[in-house]
């Protein structure tokens, strides 16, 4: 009895960590799906051209918001709270940029899933244009994003930005990165023999190659 109560009870743990699991990765798709959205660039306008008609005119201008409102309204989007906008000129509070690290993370986690590095590039431009201190973790999490997503440069780039902060990232991190860069080197090599290999190709063998008619003997009647 006692062992099937153990048993019954690792099995409601492992059911509710698998719950926690589930809810924590729809809440990071959430996020992601939330930046993606408020982050869409004006649709272009297709249509097709009639001699007779003139092309209709072009949609109305939205008013420019300031960066820090832009962030804001970007990071801020899944309604923890409204972040105070801003001049960029302006000091980010301590409290505020610590929320708005909290939700890039968050963006972080889904972008990661989707291995889209292209979301960490521009959660960078919008915190460092926003003058947010970027904490250690979001940074690690833009490296890892890039580091799935293949993007050695974007990896790279997201590295040296951190340890201008005076960020030291872990081993396990700097493992990540030169991995990636040990598996592109690689496949760039391979790449190269091949393309090498194709551009000089050895000639035929002697007993391959066509001689021509006048050194074959005749053949006989």
């Amino acid at each position: 009895r006692a062992a099937r109560a153990a048993g019954g009870e690792g099995g409601a743990g492992e059911g509710i960590a698998e719950t926690v699991q589930q809810a924590q990765d729809k809440m990071h798709l959430e996020s992601l799906l939330n930046y993606v959205a408020f982050n869409r660039r004006e649709p272009q306008r297709n249509f097709l051209i009639d001699e007779a008609s003139a092309p209709p005119p072009p949609p109305p201008r939205t008013k420019a918001r300031s960066t820090a409102a832009v962030t804001a309204s970007v990071l801020l989007s899944s309604g923890a709270g409204d972040m105070p906008a801003a001049s960029p000129a302006a000091p980010v509070t301590e409290e505020a940029a610590e929320k708005a690290n909290l939700e890039a993370q968050m963006v972080l986690k889904g972008a990661m899933r989707f291995k889209r590095s292209d979301v960490a590039k521009q959660i960078l431009g919008q915190l460092t244009n926003s003058q947010v201190e970027i904490s250690e973790k979001t940074y690690a999490l833009m490296i890892e994003a890039a580091v799935l997503a293949l993007d050695l440069k974007s990896a790279s780039d997201f590295l040296m930005k951190m340890e201008t902060s005076g960020y030291c990232p872990d081993s396990d991190l700097l493992d990540k990165v030169m991995d990636l860069y040990s598996h592109q080197k690689t496949v760039k090599e391979r790449e190269r023999l091949q393309s090498s290999a194709a551009s000089k190709k050895p000639p035929p063998p002697p007993w391959r190659r066509r001689r021509s008619r006048s050194s074959c003997r005749p053949r006989r009647r």
